[in-house]
This record gives C-alpha cells, structure tokens and sequence, in this order.
C-alpha cells in the first residue's frame, strides 16, 4: 500500500484531474475535502473509501490538507486472484 503525500512527506492540499490503467482504491487518512472521480462530486473525511475504476479521471482537493493511503490493482474479482480468501 501506498501513501500520498508531498515530496517532502507531509500532507497535501490537491491532487490535480490524472487517470491510471488500473483499479484505485483510496483509503482518507487524515483531512477532509472533495473528491471528484468522473463527473461526480463526493465528499470525504477519515475513513472515507473510494474505488477507482481504470481510466477514469479522478482529483482531490481540501481547503487544508489531507493524507491518504492507496492501492492500485488490475482486478478486484477474487476468482483472477491469488489471495486467499
């Protein structure tokens, strides 16, 4: 798993409009704000969840900061997976 923070480690204010070619799933750490994944608009705070699909745009921005943790994956069905379950 994977955190989003600034260069230099520390929380960030926004994530400008970016895509990926893969499945996101964001986990809000800290700080609250706006995600905007396509073309809707959803609010989060600490504990808040989002799951990304590939290729759809997606930003974050907060009036503070915020930190995240997230993970990026190719599949979410457990049949195409190697875990167990």
């Amino acid at each position: 798993m994977m955190e989003k923070t600034s260069a230099e480690g520390t929380s960030v204010a926004a994530f400008d409009l970016h895509t990926h070619n893969c499945y996101e799933i964001i986990l809000n750490t800290e700080g609250e704000g706006i995600a905007t994944i396509g073309n809707q608009e959803y609010p989060f705070t600490p504990g808040s969840i989002h799951v990304i699909p590939p290729n759809v745009p997606h930003a974050k921005r907060s009036a503070k900061e915020f930190r995240d943790l997230y993970l990026h994956t190719d599949s979410l069905s457990p049949k195409e997976s190697s875990a167990i379950w």
